[in-house]
């Protein structure tokens, strides 16, 4: 049996010196996306997690990188009631699809190395945004079989377009009515003049587009946005200034007699497009900016040779509309086997209960009563 020794990283300057070795793991490891290479999580530990809380798990055979968890520690009320020491994804929010990188052929020894290792920590783990059948997948059936409890909170989607055949035929894919939209706002678009696409590299300029056009369109709908806050504007703008970087990052755009009427933001990785974030100047309405810049991206991406559009986490009606797959994803807790952990799970999951038996104009009359 393979050897594999866990070693934790804690601070900045250990995972700067850790990049070309982590990039080399992430050219040759199982599933990758974007969201696991090294420029990512290490802005995440710099940006986004608290301070002191980064514990990144690093598995080694000799002197040989051959798996990294990156996770941060913290605190949660079980229950909301019983406070515990948790371990959760570094990413946080800003992250899709966590990651648990593994190199090819070491898969079973890493896992069973990192499951152990956790086990011995004592603490609750918290695995979100979790893709189906990738390593942390896999880490978490592997942790449920050696007796962790596992809770999940909530279940949530991934919509994807996959670009088979080609233009035309995805088209079809489309429900006749959409398709005339698309016509219609193209028409219009046409008769109007000053409309023109584009695919615009990385600059500060589009960011800041992005970042305003954004915020204004959540703003308006009496919400803040993703990136309404210092911290992920920083890691958005300094993940632009890293060169080397292992995937693209690539903005579609729609410039009505210059401007931008609307905007979309996303990293090309191999034969895929994942579309992170879009913004769109409400004065333009009239066209469905919005639509008409992913319909945009897509004719794009198959002029590329692209497979997969890939539109994150999320439901809304408007990936809907697009998608011709889903990934379904749970967001769960796993409590240590031991009397404490056992203890832990059935308070949640009492009170799992509890919330699914009140009726849900119920939980709103509380929500509202609260100041």
């Amino acid at each position: 049996m393979t050897a594999i020794e866990i070693r934790e990283i804690v601070s900045l300057d250990k995972i700067e010196a850790l990049r070309q070795a982590w990039t080399d793991l992430f050219d040759d490891s199982l599933q990758p996306t974007v969201f696991g290479a090294w420029e990512w999580q290490y802005l995440a530990a710099k940006h986004i997690a608290e301070p002191g809380s980064v514990r990144i798990l690093t598995a080694y055979e000799d002197d040989n990188l051959v798996g990294v968890l990156p996770l941060a520690s913290g605190r949660t009320k079980v229950g909301g009631i019983f406070p515990a020491a948790t371990l959760r994804c570094l990413g946080g929010d800003i992250t899709d699809y966590n990651a648990l990188l593994v190199k090819r052929s070491f898969l079973p020894p890493v896992i069973r190395a990192m499951r152990d290792y956790l086990s011995r920590t004592g603490m609750i783990v918290i695995l979100q945004n979790v893709l189906p059948g990738s390593p942390l997948d896999v880490l978490g059936r592997y942790m449920t079989r050696a007796g962790f409890y596992r809770a999940v909170y909530e279940s949530k989607v991934a919509l994807v377009s996959r670009l088979d055949g080609d233009h035309e035929h995805f088209m079809k894919l489309l429900t006749k009515k959409f398709q005339g939209t698309l016509r219609n706002n193209q028409n219009y678009m046409d008769r109007s003049g000053g409309y023109t696409y584009h695919v615009e590299p990385d600059s500060a300029e589009l960011l800041d587009a992005l970042i305003n056009l954004h915020t204004s369109r959540w703003k308006h709908k009496g919400k803040h946005g993703a990136l309404a806050t210092r911290q992920v504007r920083d890691f958005h703008a300094e993940l632009s200034q890293i060169d080397n970087k292992p995937f693209g990052i690539q903005y579609h755009t729609i410039r009505h007699e210059g401007d931008i009427a609307a905007i979309l933001y996303g990293f090309v990785f191999r034969n895929r497009f994942m579309a992170y974030l879009s913004g769109f100047d409400m004065t333009h309405d009239r066209i469905s900016p919005g639509n008409m810049v992913f319909h945009y991206c897509i004719r794009q991406l198959y002029d590329d040779g692209a497979a997969v559009f890939d539109m994150l986490r999320g439901d809304a009606k408007y990936k809907q509309t697009w998608a011709t797959a889903t990934y379904e994803m749970q967001d769960a807790l796993y409590f240590p086997p031991s009397a404490s952990g056992r203890l832990l799970y059935g308070a949640t999951r009492t009170m799992q209960g509890i919330k699914r038996a009140v009726p849900v104009a119920v939980k709103r009359r509380l929500k509202s009563l609260i100041p």
